[in-house]
């Protein structure tokens, strides 16, 4: 699904002229990617109707979700995707809210078991609509880690151009939640860790 879609026109030299970028563009895009022997259907894609408006640029910022059914291991699983506004402002966490309660209510007249992943742009633990998710039955896959070098998961901190050497993350905003599947499963061992803290695992040259 797309989601925003931004053009920016630059700034014009002294006679008028744009200055050497003439046309900058910025597009963003949820995806599920699958792997060549996984089948999936009913794949469903939509915008979200709680949206940041911006009236002075005449501007819309969309996000979205992609929802797909798969099947693997002989059991079959709901998958879903998103990306919520980031919540900088109490308007637009009224604006993320919106976002995450349109995605439960369009989640919830299911009977599959549910993996929802995505950048929620919300903090661990104490955002809105991270508790949320929770009050809705979703499981946070990383508090059911048994690997505790890393206790806290975190996400995020980066530099914008993903060239830093050490990565300085300080937050958990990015998840991975379940919903009804085996509880039996969360009994037995379970091992994970961040990806994308190491310059290799984020780019190649």
């Amino acid at each position: 699904v797309r989601g925003y879609d931004f053009e920016k026109i630059p700034p014009l030299d002294e006679n008028g002229n744009p200055t050497v970028i003439n046309d900058l563009r910025m597009t963003d895009y949820d995806v599920v990617l699958v792997k060549n022997r996984v089948k999936v259907e009913n794949a469903v894609s939509a915008n979200y109707q709680a949206r940041y408006n911006i009236p002075s640029m005449g501007a819309t910022i969309l996000r979205g979700y992609v929802i797909v059914d798969t099947k693997i291991k002989n059991k079959h699983y709901r998958f879903v995707s998103t990306h919520l506004e980031p919540a900088v402002s109490p308007e637009l966490l009224q604006v993320q809210m919106g976002q995450v309660m349109e995605l439960t209510s369009v989640l919830q007249d299911n009977s599959l078991p549910q993996v929802v992943v995505g950048d929620f742009n919300a903090e661990y633990p104490a955002s809105p609509v991270y508790n949320h998710m929770i009050d809705n039955g979703y499981i946070d896959v990383w508090t059911k880690n048994w690997k505790q070098d890393d206790p806290d998961g975190f996400t995020y901190g980066h530099d914008l151009d993903l060239r830093n050497a050490k990565a300085n993350f300080n937050k958990r905003i990015d998840y991975i939640f379940d919903k009804d599947s085996n509880q039996q499963e969360w009994n037995d061992p379970f091992y994970a860790l961040v990806i994308g803290k190491e310059p290799w695992n984020r780019y190649r040259c």
